[in-house]
């Protein structure tokens, strides 16, 4: 077998290991101005600063120190994509992700709705809002896990 990996694959998989072990994919309802909107994101979480640094060199987005749950644990940080960005990279990491491949389907059928929506300059349709109103819930189940077997 002669595959041929480029640098770019090694660093989607890797990215992609470390999202399906220390990261989240998230998307959200929430009120502003009294009126409702949605967003989604990826965040990653480590003690290692260096590593979130260079998630952030690499991918761009942000990141911030954790507040600490107790004075004997180590310091924590979190890197997070937002929105279309974030999109874009959990596209690039699809084939790679063992874990997170449900959550990451999830989030580009709630993101299509969002384009779809901002294209058309116009309030939302019941339709639109009851599917991505499922697609959350079926995203919190994804994140709520599950009993182990």
């Amino acid at each position: 077998m002669n595959t041929k990996y480029t640098l770019l694959d090694v660093k989607n998989a890797y990215v992609a290991g470390i999202l399906d072990g220390e990261g989240s994919v998230t998307i959200y309802s929430y009120t502003k101005n009294e009126r409702s909107d949605y967003g989604g994101y990826i965040a990653i979480t480590s003690t290692t600063l260096e590593l979130i640094k260079w998630l952030h060199k690499e991918l761009g987005g942000n990141y911030c120190k954790k507040k600490k749950e107790k004075p004997s644990r180590k310091q924590g940080y979190r890197w997070n994509l937002y929105g279309q960005a974030a999109a874009v990279v959990l596209w690039r990491l699809y084939p790679y992700l063992i874990v997170k491949k449900e959550h990451v389907r999830i989030y580009h059928k709630f993101y299509r709705s969002i384009t779809k929506w901002k294209n058309e300059k116009h309030g939302l349709d019941e339709e639109t809002v009851l599917e991505r109103e499922r697609l959350i819930k079926e995203m919190h189940e994804l994140n709520r896990g599950g009993n182990i077997e």
